[in-house]
């Protein structure tokens, strides 16, 4: 549900498992469902599968959603395109290269030149917004 309604810059908001479920859970105390020192996100529900999964999988962070795929997924593909895929160089030259709102970092570089790769000379029509 999420992709095709994602396609179509919908949100979906899907049931989580089935109505006796949902109002199982609205009988229970909302200090319970609380995150303290103590508990983690949803905690009791990781608590009902804990004899069933794995605890690696049952216990692990919340990941952001850029990092569905590892927690530090970001960071090794930042660093990839920072050791491999852009010289010290050409990023030293991205106000040349890229006159209109010029790369900040060498990821975004990487973005950019295939961007302009594939879309040559429409960089007029990307808008950068305030701390973005």
């Amino acid at each position: 549900a999420d992709r095709m309604s994602m396609a179509h810059s919908l949100e979906a908001r899907v049931p989580f498992f089935d109505v006796d479920y949902v109002a199982t859970a609205m009988r229970v105390d909302p200090g319970e469902k609380l995150i303290t020192s103590d508990k983690c996100e949803k905690h009791m529900l990781r608590s009902m599968y804990q004899d069933v999964l794995a605890k690696e999988v049952v216990w692990r962070t919340k990941a952001m959603q850029c990092e569905g795929v590892g927690m530090t997924w970001v960071q090794i593909l930042q660093d990839h395109i920072s050791s491999n895929l852009v010289t010290d160089d050409e990023f030293g030259r991205a106000g040349e290269t890229f006159p209109v709102n010029p790369p900040q970092s060498k990821e975004e570089y990487y973005y950019r030149a295939i961007f302009e790769k594939y879309y040559p000379g429409c960089e007029k029509f990307v808008h950068v917004w305030e701390g973005g």
